[in-house]
């Protein structure tokens, strides 16, 4: 509103609310303006602890209706947070500190809610905060590492492609998992370091193997929504490349569906970036977000990537199998190779072979595995246990 409409504006909105919350409170009670948009309300005369929750909704109701400022009429929501004395604390700041840690619990849900402070939040904050702080000194330690897994290309079973996953092994807090993390890493701005990191490690790894008289794959790395919009994405890739001596061709990036919505315009120009110094880009998780035919066909992609969440049932849901060969057609005939990821069973291989798909990626032939390991593996022309398929060898 202060961006759009202006600094007086916002202020006149901000004595309006402040108004109707006081006009949702007794004379007992008090209401502060902290500031920005954030106010603090005393109620003192609750006849009993569990009536504070109710008396907060009411205050949520406030914001039923609408503002009118300078004849503009304006809806506004809130996120309330609640702390109870004595339980909560005895002093005002601890009291005021835990109300506020409930509100940020309601703003990280989406906001537009109500939370009370409980001590196991409390915990939770807590814990959060230990994860960040040692997040924050994981790459000064060099307590990150990368594992890789295979792409395998259903027509010759050779493997086409490899994906850097990152892994994180804290000394005190063990082995993080990426669910963990990451999501910290991307609110905190630290996945553009790590994401840094990562690239430079994948393309060292991959010169490394070359040296060591292997021919590996393009290295696939994920790109977060914010190393794609704040890391000089573009930038960072050719200083990367010219760094660690890797052909662009070596490297390949892989995004999500919540990365193209944040402007569609932008994200083709972003693309055509990275295109101009030859880096291939697939879109990963295809299915789990928007999914938007129209924006697939302007984007210059390589690659689609459709979630494992397809071929889980793949099996036993004939729906599943033809959802997947329907989308394996339509990235055909946009000019993009399709990989299937999360592959575990041959039932599901077979469905996914007979769909036409180009490449699959899963535990059916491989965890990802550090690169001692995965050297062994790119030692081997045909991928181990890998068998033509008759439908494949009919095609061909």
């Amino acid at each position: 509103i202060n961006d759009s409409l202006g600094a007086p504006f916002c202020d006149a909105l901000l004595r309006a609310i402040a108004e109707r919350l006081q006009a949702s409170v007794t004379q007992q009670n008090t209401v502060a303006h902290l500031g920005a948009d954030e106010f603090a309300v005393l109620l003192t005369d609750l006849p009993e602890a569990n009536s504070a929750v109710a008396a907060a909704a009411r205050l949520g109701e406030a914001f039923n209706q609408p503002f009118i400022v300078n004849g503009q009429e304006i809806h506004v929501t809130s996120s309330i947070g609640t702390a109870l004395f004595p339980r909560d604390g005895e002093a005002a700041e601890w009291l005021l500190t835990h109300a506020q840690s409930a509100m940020r619990q309601v703003k990280q849900l989406g906001g537009n809610g109500l939370q009370t402070y409980t001590s196991q939040r409390n915990a939770e904050a807590s814990e959060r905060l230990k994860l960040e702080q040692a997040l924050r000194l994981a790459l000064q330690r060099e307590e990150f590492q990368l594992h890789y897994q295979p792409k395998v290309d259903l027509h010759t079973g050779q493997i086409s492609g490899i994906e850097a996953l990152l892994r994180w092994q804290n000394l005190e807090l063990g082995m993080v998992s990426p669910a963990h993390f990451i999501p910290l890493a991307e609110e905190t701005g630290l996945i553009i370091p790590i994401g840094e990191w990562v690239m430079r490690t994948a393309c060292l790894q991959r010169k490394a193997w070359q040296d060591a008289g292997l021919t590996p794959p393009a290295v696939a790395v994920n790109v977060s929504p914010r190393q794609f919009w704040h890391g000089d994405l573009s930038a960072m890739v050719a200083r990367v490349l010219s760094e660690t001596h890797c052909d662009a061709d070596g490297l390949e990036l892989e995004i999500t569906e919540s990365v193209v919505i944040h402007n569609i315009d932008d994200t083709v120009a972003a693309l055509a970036a990275l295109g101009e110094l030859g880096i291939a880009v697939s879109m990963d998780d295809f299915g789990t977000g928007y999914s938007s035919l129209a924006y697939l066909r302007r984007l210059p992609l390589d690659k689609l990537k459709i979630d494992r969440s397809f071929v889980s049932d793949l099996e036993h849901d004939p729906g599943a199998a033809v959802l997947i060969r329907e989308i394996i057609v339509i990235a055909h005939a946009l000019g993009l190779t399709v990989i299937t990821e999360g592959v575990e069973k041959a039932a599901e291989l077979d469905i996914l072979i007979k769909s036409g798909c180009d490449e699959v990626q899963g535990y059916y032939f491989s965890k990802p595995l550090p690169a001692e390991q995965f050297q062994h593996l790119l030692s081997e022309r045909v991928f181990p246990g890998f068998q033509l398929h008759p439908f494949v060898a009919r095609l061909e």
